[in-house]
């Protein structure tokens, strides 16, 4: 089954009826998403994130958007952020090297990102990427785009 899908920032040319809220779609780009044959969609935030409003805004590529999103991966397979603990976890049901393996991934990059690009290059990453902080400073996006732009030569 084929998907039609509509962009919307705020515009009535696509009918909302269950799909968000009008909040959602005043602030974000909204994807909406319709089943052929059905006329309930589904909405899909195409700007949640900052790096997601640079690829839109065509400020970066397919492909530094790609190695964001993958340092981000790596931040919560490391336990960057916080969240429920695993009760399966608490009677002891859990491999030994929980974290190990993540964080030393994680690490390693951004260890990889301060050789290359010293420690402004790492904070760059953690605030604009894992921090999901949005600047409108050119040299701050410049210096990201050149980070993202030469992980995406090298490995992870």
């Amino acid at each position: 089954m084929r998907k039609k899908t509509y962009t919307s920032k705020g515009e009535d040319n696509v009918p909302l009826n269950d799909i968000g809220n009008k909040e959602l779609h005043e602030k974000h780009s909204v994807g909406l998403e319709v089943p052929e044959g059905e006329k309930i969609g589904r909405a899909k935030v195409l700007d949640q994130t900052f790096m997601d409003r640079l690829l839109l805004e065509k400020k970066i590529e397919v492909r530094h958007h790609v190695v964001a999103e993958a340092i981000y991966s790596q931040a919560i397979a490391a336990g960057m952020f916080v969240k429920t603990p695993d009760m399966v976890s608490v009677f002891g049901y859990t491999k030994k090297d929980r974290y190990t393996n993540a964080l030393l991934r994680y690490s390693r990059t951004m260890k990889g990102i301060r050789e290359s690009f010293g420690l402004k290059g790492e904070r760059i990453v953690n605030d604009l990427i894992i921090n999901d902080r949005a600047t409108d400073k050119p040299e701050k996006i410049n210096f990201l785009v050149e980070i993202l732009e030469h992980l995406s030569v090298t490995s992870l």
